[in-house]
């Protein structure tokens, strides 16, 4: 890669192995990397995509402090497969609301259980339990991505006990009374829905 200032580079093109997005890596500087080393390096990253790994998050393990900002996409891309869009999009907006502003930018490896208990408090000042739940969780499920990534070696979120937060309170689907089953069996029959369908509610 040649700058309009005149300055060259060593860089290569590859598409996310994680996404299939394009990406570009840039290997070093020319004359100081050499084209053998450029090639070397390039062999390298290959084998990594190979493998299923974006060169950038390794590179990132290797020379970089790693944040959260930089954990998120990585383990949001795998997570957000098991469960539906909807709720992942509600844990992607609590976390961005209620963690990333205070703790994004930190090193995961000097994260404490008394800065999350911190972030969240808010949550629970708001009385949102339930999102307070959820975000923790996440979060919870986000370290234990990086620790068995060795990206760090200890989940801070798995000291925080059941007495820091209030509990969301539980609450109880109604229950129909026996005297009301011969409605709700008039009503399967009666409907338009299709045969295998009422057979599928009264099983």
């Amino acid at each position: 890669c040649v700058n309009p200032s005149g300055s060259k580079s060593w860089r290569i093109e590859y598409r996310r192995p994680t996404d299939d997005k394009r990406d570009s890596i840039t290997i070093g500087k020319y004359p100081m990397i050499s084209l053998a080393d450029a090639r070397q390096k390039k062999e390298k990253i290959l084998s990594l995509i190979a493998h299923g790994e974006d060169p950038k998050i390794k590179l990132q393990e290797k020379n970089q402090v790693i944040t959260l900002n930089c954990l998120f996409p990585e383990w949001y891309s795998r997570w957000s497969l098991d469960v539906t869009p909807k709720y992942a999009l509600q844990v992607k907006r609590a976390l961005e609301a209620n963690i990333f502003n205070s703790l994004g930018k930190k090193d995961i490896s000097t994260i404490l259980p008394k800065d999350i208990v911190n972030a969240l408090s808010s949550m629970e000042h708001r009385g949102v339990l339930e999102y307070l739940k959820r975000t923790k969780g996440a979060l919870k499920q986000m370290f234990d991505f990086a620790v068995e990534r060795g990206l760090c070696s200890y989940n801070p979120v798995t000291s925080i006990g059941g007495k820091a937060f209030k509990k969301p309170e539980k609450r109880h689907f109604a229950a129909l009374k026996p005297e009301q089953l011969g409605e709700l069996l008039n009503a399967i029959k009666n409907s338009s829905m299709a045969n295998a369908t009422k057979h599928c509610i009264l099983l």
